[in-house]
């Protein structure tokens, strides 16, 4: 899927809630977006969250490419610039505060404590503070100075980071 009206397609196709045209589009058109979000944030977590979240507004949006009257590419292209800036016009506005200084937390006992003690700085206590005791992204995302929209992703990355300890 290389031109645009192969994308313009897989997007019409979206918009009568086909989800399987998603995976080609999102193979044509990822690396660009990704490329907009990394050079506008300047940070590749927050690029690639950002990444999901476009592909997740096109999904919503899709309807919206026919009124818009643009080109598929400049369609997409403006709607991951907009939530780009959008994430630091909020990061911004809430002056994304410095993490408190705080005690670690305990790890849990056992072969996940043992796996959590391993995993790089701050991901077992991301992981402790989320799941042993029911923190949320917001106070998460306060107590790592991120921005709560990240919290998702760096959640996974954590989660996979322990799934590989726990195997090795």
């Amino acid at each position: 899927m290389k031109t645009d009206t192969e994308i313009e397609t897989a997007i019409a196709q979206l918009a009568q809630g086909d989800r399987s045209a998603l995976r080609p589009l999102w193979k044509a058109l990822a690396p660009q977006v990704l490329g907009i979000c990394t050079a506008i944030l300047q940070d590749d977590l927050a690029a690639r969250a950002a990444l999901e979240q476009v592909f997740i507004k096109i999904w919503h949006n899709a309807d919206g490419l026919a009124q818009s009257g643009y080109p598929p590419r400049v369609w997409v292209c403006t709607i991951a610039r907009n939530h780009a800036l959008d994430l630091i016009r909020a990061a911004q506005a809430e002056g994304v505060p410095e993490p408190e200084p705080r005690k670690d937390v305990a790890w849990p006992e056992g072969r996940i404590g043992d796996a959590l003690a391993l995993l790089p700085t701050g991901h077992g206590q991301l992981i402790a503070r989320a799941y042993a005791y029911g923190e949320g992204y917001g106070t998460l995302a306060q107590r790592m100075g991120r921005m709560p929209d990240l919290m998702p992703m760096l959640l996974r990355k954590s989660l996979s980071a322990l799934r590989e300890a726990l195997t090795t």
